[in-house]
């Protein structure tokens, strides 16, 4: 089996930070009276976080051109000249790019390129500029952009794969040992078995995600012809890093295949962009019958170098951001929206990046000291016009919840968090924030870059880091900033983080074990056969219901990457049982309502009061929408709140993932049953081919669906059995 070469232990450094982590500072969240501190085994994983070195500021965005730029030619060029430079800008890059595209499918029609002459015509005349004048990229963001460059090896002495290994030599860990010697005679190269095989592959694991710059592959002096048709793979959920990087689930290869041999004794690299990824893998495409020996005599991932942070502004009078800037940015939202409404239904991405620079433009105008002035932007930002002409059900009809305006929108909360106005007042300077604080800003622009997929990837492993690390001062009179909350990983940063809580066992990851004794009396409940009838009956009474007036509702759009996902809220922490559902009078009175009523946690123990958020106890059943849908990544607001998941069985593959961990719902059979998931075997009278997911709803998730069907499934959303058991200790004691 293929076994990982282990890290040297943390240093000195990791030790004193580890010794002098505070866990009063942290902020809106309080520790329960009782229970132990953090446990040293992740108190030295924060620790090790905290003396990394990493990104500190959030990449600025690339300034988008026109449609004409796009193409390379003039506004007055004619239908053969856009033609020639469309076949030109293809042949080039390997394939149309989305831009040039775009630009050829407007331009090209005379309808349509009226209507963006208009268009650009009237945005100029809104910014104060001449025809054919554009909105310039703001200096600042323009010189971080330029300031970019390769950071640190994030591979050297890290845990490794691969496929097979040589006998007598050729471990994977030679491959990051540090000696770039191409000759096999120092010891110091990797190598699979050498009877070849189909497709050898080498990985390693960076310890958590990283934006990565370059990867360089040092190739065997003697044996270099064995180099070739390589490829890199870059991911931050592999499901296992012992297995082949081509298979990862959301794996993203970097640049082309290497064709070709590489340099005998010498280096090739590719330029993976900055992608957030924990595992890089290295493949050899072997083709049809062929046997390849992969050899590496050195590896080296190097992390993306985070742009120049742009110089602290002083406020200006009225300094509040340019109007006319926010003016032109909703114009182009409003011709995006007009076009995903016109009959051809086109997404004019370009127009939604315009409205970025734009907006990030007005940003770069409002000052770091100008509270008021930031908080103003980021609601003007996040009330952009939305479509009118259907019922919204996906980001794409909410222009605020698409990449390039959410980093905007999270970069607008970033400077909020660093304001002086934070770090005097730690706990009522952020109003978009749950907890107006300057952790929950950081949360919640976090939040906002995750969601924007991987054009937001830079910037959320920045905002890690200074979460977890702070800012240090500039010596000119700025203060230190943080740290600010310590999260326990990356994908677990919820903005009310509870840090004595329990997270699972080693076992089961970020799913927890539904055979827990606190957590299996409900657990059983909702893995049995009469559960599963339940929740078929109950999706049928609703289906025939909805025919009526409509019962199912669109349930977060924002999160929504295609398809649709609407549900059903029985319970919440606000409105109890719902009379309509649930209640006395109830027509239909829907049978889950009294399997579950009584039986959550704090709702059993009257806690309800001492809910962290409205929804820190809710049930809910859900619908994905059939064909494909698929939900962004996206978490909880509180690791208090822990989700149970049913899905009533049917056709199509739907799959969760949970952290870094994918599970496939409906299969069945305690032989396909990982941990953290409730079988048959394990629960009396179950449900052939039902699966029950326990997990933390801090956890990052995201969901797909394809199917000719749609995909239901129920919530249960329940108050941690840990702080259940010490609110009700707190009330014996007459503490509460």
């Amino acid at each position: 089996q293929p076994r990982p070469h282990r890290a040297p232990a943390a240093s000195s450094d990791a030790r004193a930070a580890c010794r002098g982590i505070g866990w009063s500072a942290m902020g809106p969240v309080c520790r329960f009276g009782g229970a132990a501190p953090l446990s040293w085994a992740l108190c030295w994983v924060s620790a090790a976080l905290l003396v990394a070195p990493g990104h500190r500021t959030a990449s600025a965005e690339a300034s988008a051109g026109s449609y004409y730029e796009a193409l390379g030619v003039a506004p007055g060029a004619g239908a053969g000249e856009l033609q020639a430079a469309f076949e030109a800008r293809s042949s080039a890059s390997g394939g149309a790019p989305v831009a040039a595209r775009e630009a050829f499918d407007a331009l090209s029609h005379s309808g349509k390129r009226r209507r963006y002459d208009a268009l650009e015509a009237d945005v100029q005349q809104r910014l104060g500029r001449g025809p054919g004048g554009r909105a310039a990229a703001a200096p600042a963001a323009a010189a971080a952009a330029a300031a970019g460059g390769a950071g640190k090896n994030l591979a050297r002495g890290r845990p490794t794969w691969q496929s097979s290994t040589r006998q007598g030599g050729g471990e994977p860990e030679r491959a990051v040992d540090g000696v770039a010697d191409p000759q096999w005679a120092s010891g110091s190269c990797s190598h699979t078995d050498p009877a070849g095989e189909a497709s050898p592959w080498w990985s390693v694991d960076l310890g958590f995600p990283k934006a990565i710059g370059k990867v360089r592959l040092l190739n065997r002096l003697e044996a270099g012809e064995r180099l070739r048709r390589w490829r890199i793979f870059a991911g931050t959920s592999p499901g296992g890093a012992h297995t082949d990087p081509s298979k990862w689930r959301g794996a993203a290869p970097c640049g082309l295949e290497g064709v070709g041999l590489a340099p005998a004794g010498g280096w090739v690299e590719v330029d993976c962009g900055g992608v957030l990824a924990q595992h890089i893998g290295v493949v050899l495409n072997g083709g049809p019958g062929g046997r390849e020996i992969l050899t590496l005599c050195e590896v080296e991932v190097l992390e993306q170098a985070p742009p120049a942070r742009r110089p602290l502004q002083p406020a200006a009078p009225g300094a509040t951001g340019d109007a006319g800037l926010f003016s032109a940015a909703k114009r182009y939202v409003e011709e995006y929206l007009h076009n995903m409404g016109a009959p051809w239904k086109e997404r004019r991405l370009l127009y939604l990046q315009r409205a970025a620079d734009l907006l990030g433009e007005a940003l770069d105008g409002i000052a770091d000291d100008d509270v008021a002035g930031l908080e103003r932007f980021y609601k003007e930002a996040s009330d952009l016009p939305v479509s009118m002409t259907a019922r919204a059900r996906s980001s794409a009809t909410i222009p605020s919840a698409t990449p390039p305006l959410l980093l905007v929108r999270s970069r607008a909360l970033e400077r909020l968090a660093l304001s002086e106005a934070c770090v005097k007042d730690a706990t009522g300077c952020c109003p978009p924030a749950l907890t107006r604080s300057a952790a929950g800003c950081l949360a919640t622009a976090l939040a906002l870059a995750k969601l924007a997929g991987p054009a937001g990837a830079r910037a959320a492993g920045a905002l890690f880091e200074t979460a977890l690390e702070g800012r240090p001062g500039d010596g000119r009179g700025v203060a230190p900033r943080g740290p600010f909350i310590f999260w326990p990983a990356f994908r677990q940063t919820c903005e009310l983080y509870v840090p004595d809580l329990g997270r699972g066992s080693t076992t089961s990851g970020p799913f927890l074990d539904p055979n827990d004794p606190a957590l299996q009396p409900l657990a059983s409940t909702l893995a049995g056969a009469p559960a599963v009838a339940a929740l078929r009956a109950d999706v049928e009474m609703l289906e025939q219901q909805r025919r009526g007036d409509g019962v199912f509702e669109p349930a977060y759009p924002a999160l929504v990457e295609e398809g649709g996902w609407d549900r059903v809220v029985l319970y919440d922490g606000v409105r109890g049982w719902d009379p309509r559902w649930c209640g006395p009078e109830a027509a239909p009175r829907l049978q889950l309502c009294d399997m579950l009523s009584g039986k959550l946690p704090g709702e059993a123990s009257l806690l309800q009061k001492y809910y962290l958020l409205d929804n820190n106890e809710e049930v809910s059943i859900s619908r994905l929408a059939a064909q494909r849908t698929a939900l962004r990544p996206h978490s909880g607001g509180t690791n208090a709140r822990l989700n149970m998941d049913l899905a009533l069985p049917g056709s199509g593959r739907t799959s969760l993932r949970v952290g870094g961990q994918w599970r496939s719902f409906g299969s069945s059979g305690p032989s396909a049953a990982p941990a953290g998931t409730l079988r048959p075997s394990a629960a009396p009278s179950a449900a052939p081919g039902a699966s029950l997911f326990v997990y933390d709803a801090c956890q990052d998730r995201e969901v797909t669906h394809e199917g000719d069907g749609p995909f239901y499934f129920l919530q249960v959303g329940v108050m941690h059995p840990d702080l259940v058991i010490d609110l009700m200790t707190r009330r014996s004691r007459d503490e509460l």
